[in-house]
């Protein structure tokens, strides 16, 4: 199975750009250097699309907690099921660098999946969470997730991102099951 449509999670606007929370769009933008793609903005449905080799990537620009509304409304345009479309998405639950790929499951009190889900009323869809670190108790978790990551994180991030375009390759071409296998498992 390879997915026709490969979406990341993140916020609009310069001041989010290297946050938590976009963990989604910056795992796409290193696809697009890799590859060599751009972005082209469609309007008409608030999102940044780049398409390389019959994939569409996709990045909502309607704010972390409304992206199922223009990927709804990019599916029903284009005709996409759901079972053709990889989500990435930054995990507080996870550990830094973790990668977790699941076929379908619930949001986990996060606000792009859970937005997902009720506009396509579905939870049944694949998804790369990408670990960016637990949120601190004291720490209000909104806080947290739109800080940027601090200066001794910045390695350990650039092998998050080079993972997770790992796990997207690898779903790609090795098929679901086998990045599960090789991408679920605990780092050393």
């Amino acid at each position: 199975m390879s997915f026709r449509c490969i979406v990341g999670l993140g916020n609009p606007g310069s001041k989010y750009v290297e946050t938590r929370h976009n963990i989604g769009f910056q795992v796409l933008d290193r696809l697009a250097e890799r590859e060599g793609w751009s972005y082209q903005s469609l309007a008409w449905v608030s999102l940044r699309m780049g398409k390389h080799q019959g994939v569409s990537y996709l990045k909502p620009q309607s704010f972390m907690n409304r992206s199922g509304e223009p990927l709804q409304q990019w599916l029903s345009y284009f005709q996409v099921p759901i079972e053709e479309v990889l989500v990435i998405v930054d995990d507080v639950e996870l550990d830094l660098g973790q990668i977790r790929i699941r076929a379908s499951g619930g949001s986990g009190g996060h606000n792009g999946l859970r937005s997902i889900e009720e506009v396509l009323g579905t939870q049944r869809y694949v998804r790369i969470r990408c670990g960016v670190g637990k949120c601190p108790q004291d720490r209000p978790l909104e806080d947290y997730v739109l800080q940027s990551f601090t200066p001794n994180q910045k390695e350990a991030v650039k092998g998050l991102i080079e993972q997770a375009v790992e796990a997207v390759d690898c779903c790609q071409s090795e098929g679901l099951e086998k990045a599960m296998n090789l991408f679920n498992r605990k780092k050393e």
